[in-house]
């Protein structure tokens, strides 16, 4: 904006990054204390000026390591969690990944916007915490907090009486993003329900939509290539009911650099 319209580039500049660096760290607060900053959990921070926002976002307790289970994506990417009183407040790509052969491009950095947001997603006011049991119409966005107790018994109930009376194939498990072996949240629960006899869905096909379906009912299995850089040596790439840059951002690039190699991407 031109000075004549009230408002010149410099203030305005100044402006936009003193309200992001605020509203970066509004779940946080620091109160002067023995000549330094001292952290309190959960509230807003109190500073002089927007330079010491600045200044404090890059100091840290710690920088420990961490992924994203469950986030629409199989790839679960190794990222630098920067920690701050138990409270994470950044988040940065860990360039972990080995070149598999060197005259293709390497796997670094992974990650994705799915996982760098997860960070504010954690401390979201919005974030579901305890169980909820809905009282109202379906919609209606009416819901009632219940104790874990609460909920895991009509979880229990519901499932023994559909087996007693319908049987175990009648339950349904659909596994999430496809994250199978990337922690502890999917193991159990995949031993659980094959112990039980429910109905596994494909979580290729129904949960993230790029199961090489082809190759299932050729083979019998999904997965029968190489590397997801060997995509850099194919002269012809056919993409089929699937979208990467969607549902496998971090190795979609090897797509995109398989075209500057002079293949046809259909």
């Amino acid at each position: 904006m031109s000075r004549s319209g009230g408002l010149s580039r410099r203030v305005f500049l100044k402006t936009a990054v003193a309200s992001a660096l605020a509203l970066s760290l509004s779940q946080l607060r620091f109160r002067a204390g023995k000549g330094q900053a001292e952290q309190v959990r959960g509230e807003i921070p109190e500073y002089r000026r927007w330079e010491d926002v600045y200044r404090q976002r890059w100091r840290w307790d710690a920088v420990v390591k961490g992924t994203h289970l469950q986030a629409n994506c199989v790839s679960a990417c190794a990222w630098n969690l920067f920690v701050k009183d138990g409270m994470v407040w950044r988040e940065e790509q860990a360039p972990v990944y080995g070149q598999t052969n060197p005259s293709l491009p390497d796997f670094n950095p992974r990650g994705c916007q799915k996982g760098a947001c997860y960070s504010a997603l954690m401390y979201s006011p919005a974030r579901v915490k305890y169980p909820l049991r809905r009282v109202g119409a379906r919609g209606s966005g009416r819901w009632q907090r219940i104790s874990w107790d609460e909920a895991l018994t009509e979880i229990a109930d519901a499932m023994i009486d559909t087996c007693l009376i319908h049987g175990p194939e009648c339950i349904v498990y659909e596994g999430g993003s496809t994250n199978v072996d990337f922690g502890p949240d999917t193991a159990a629960a995949m031993r659980f329900f094959n112990l039980l006899g429910a109905t596994t869905l494909d979580s290729n096909g129904a949960g993230v939509g790029d199961a090489a379906l082809g190759a299932i009912q050729t083979w019998g299995q999904g997965f029968v290539d190489g590397t997801a850089d060997d995509w850099m040596q194919s002269d012809h790439i056919v993409v089929w009911c699937m979208n990467p840059s969607y549902t496998r951002i971090p190795e979609a690039h090897f797509l995109w650099e398989a075209r500057y190699r002079g293949a046809e991407l259909v």
